[in-house]
């Protein structure tokens, strides 16, 4: 690793934060604290005497001792300059957040950028900095949203769209950092890969761009992913050349699928992928259990799990007999219905489930759709929630909990299903496609051209797996505090 890659964790950990600008930098101090920075803040601004309660300096030359790290937000013309008074004073890392450099044409000026870093390492310009949510760093021009993580996935974009619509969005999706890499006139996709792939802490790695500028670096850094056994998943942007021809976009899905990189649709795909990954893992196989409380149910997840190749396997003889006992006259097949539940009770309903899950299956699903606030009790889907949990508890299978329509679900719910491990999804055909990806992460990485890796799944009893699993990642994600569902 060069010496200004070496330099990126003072950026990412940094003690102490110089941010130069002038009263747009509120909110930047707001996203400091937001995030829970314990570090030491300096403010140099020409303009302002004091902003968020911190006062300001007038100039590089009056800070005392040397910040760790800067986040310049200052016009493109005089970047230049605050860089290299900055790399003068032996800063390490700086985040330039202007605009008009290579991206509006002025190429020569990014040169000089270049030029001014020396072996600063050097963010953007044209990018919003970063988020460490697993230590409570931020060098961030915005509110974020966040919170704290123990580990998850680590988001890295060209683009500011999903860096910015992620963290203020209520999905449960445990972030460990979040980077927006700009021009990348120094430090690019593979370069944030490589450094974040050190941390152990992150358990997936989610990359949304439009091309790639160092394709060889890239692979190394997707093969150091594999040696990690941490799963990548990318969005790649511009599928097009704007006529509608798709040659050079075919060339990427060759590359993604010669590293084993799972390539999501969209943006919001991508998300939930993440989300599955970093809570429940890498599926094994593609036989899932389905519980629903309607024929309806069952027609739908039928239909959506033939279309992503996933399989539902019927239940035996003996576990019929067994479910029989509690849930007839209800259906009693994959998938199950459970709308007997609210007479069962939720200790036969965790037993009907756990006999369910432990019948040779590779993931659980239960779908189910909270009513309104204004309809009253919620009391019965409380209730197949907390014998979800119940079941899971007893099983080392992944599960997810999913609904019709994404607002079904309450986001204390998400949150609780998430502190444990169980992955909450947006709707039932959007989950299938994401249990699909999970299931071709360990597909691709099987016949990756690289050497072997035993991916062993510790069970709860200590026995190890077949050998072609990747680990199953419990969580221990706990986000702000919810309300618990009794």
């Amino acid at each position: 690793m060069n010496a200004t890659t070496a330099h990126l964790d003072a950026l990412l950990h940094a003690r102490h934060i110089v941010f130069v600008g002038g009263a747009a930098l509120a909110k930047s101090i707001s996203a400091c604290r937001e995030i829970g920075y314990v570090g030491r803040i300096s403010i140099v601004s020409r303009t302002r005497a004091e902003i968020g309660g911190i006062a300001c300096l007038p100039s590089l030359a009056a800070l005392d001792g040397v910040p760790d790290a800067a986040f310049v937000a200052v016009r493109n013309t005089e970047t230049v300059e605050v860089v290299r008074e900055l790399a003068a004073l032996g800063v390490k890392a700086c985040v330039c957040h202007a605009g008009g450099f290579a991206d509006a044409g002025e190429a020569g000026l990014e040169a000089a950028l270049l030029d001014a870093a020396g072996p600063m390492a050097l963010l953007g310009p044209n990018s919003y900095g970063v988020l460490n949510y697993l230590d409570g760093v931020a060098l961030w021009p915005d509110h974020h949203g966040g919170s704290p993580v123990e580990h998850g996935v680590a988001l890295i974009c060209q683009g500011t769209r999903v860096c910015l619509g992620q963290p203020v969005l209520d999905r449960a999706l445990p972030l460990a950092y979040v980077v927006q890499v700009g021009n990348q006139v120094q430090l690019d996709v593979a370069h944030w890969m490589d450094v974040l792939l050190d941390d152990p802490r992150v358990s997936a790695i989610g990359l949304c761009f439009d091309s790639l500028t160092d394709v060889a670096g890239f692979s190394r850094a997707v093969l150091k992913a594999r040696e990690k056994n941490v799963p990548v998943v990318v969005v790649k942007a511009s599928r097009s050349d704007g006529m509608g021809q798709f040659g050079a976009d075919r060339i990427y899905d060759a590359l993604f699928e010669r590293y084993g990189i799972v390539r999501a649709a969209s943006q919001l795909e991508l998300l939930e992928i993440l989300k599955f990954l970093a809570l429940s893992g890498p599926l094994t196989g593609r036989r899932l259990g389905v519980v629903g409380c309607t024929g309806a149910d069952a027609t739908l997840a039928a239909d959506f799990a033939a279309a992503n190749r996933l399989l539902l396997p019927q239940p035996d003889i003996t576990c019929r007999a067994r479910l029989a006992a509690y849930l007839a006259p209800a259906r009693l097949a994959n998938p199950l219905d459970c709308s007997q539940a609210a007479r069962v009770g939720r200790q036969a309903l965790a037993d009907c489930f756990t006999q369910f899950l432990t019948d040779g299956l590779d993931a659980g699903v239960l779908l189910i759709d909270y009513p309104g606030e204004r309809h009253g009790t919620r009391q019965a889907w409380d209730m197949a929630i907390n014998a979800w949990i119940d079941a899971y508890s007893r099983t080392t299978l992944p599960m997810a909990v999913v609904s019709n329509f994404p607002e079904k679900i309450p986001a204390a719910v998400c949150h609780r299903l998430a502190s444990v491990g169980i992955t909450p999804l947006r709707d039932l055909e959007s989950a299938l496609r994401v249990l699909d990806a999970a299931v071709r992460v360990s597909e691709g990485w099987v016949v990756t051209p690289a050497a072997p890796l035993a991916y062993a799944r510790q069970h709860d009893d200590g026995d190890d797996g077949p050998a072609s699993r990747l680990p199953r990642r419990t969580a221990s994600y706990r986000p702000k505090p919810w309300p618990s569902v009794p």
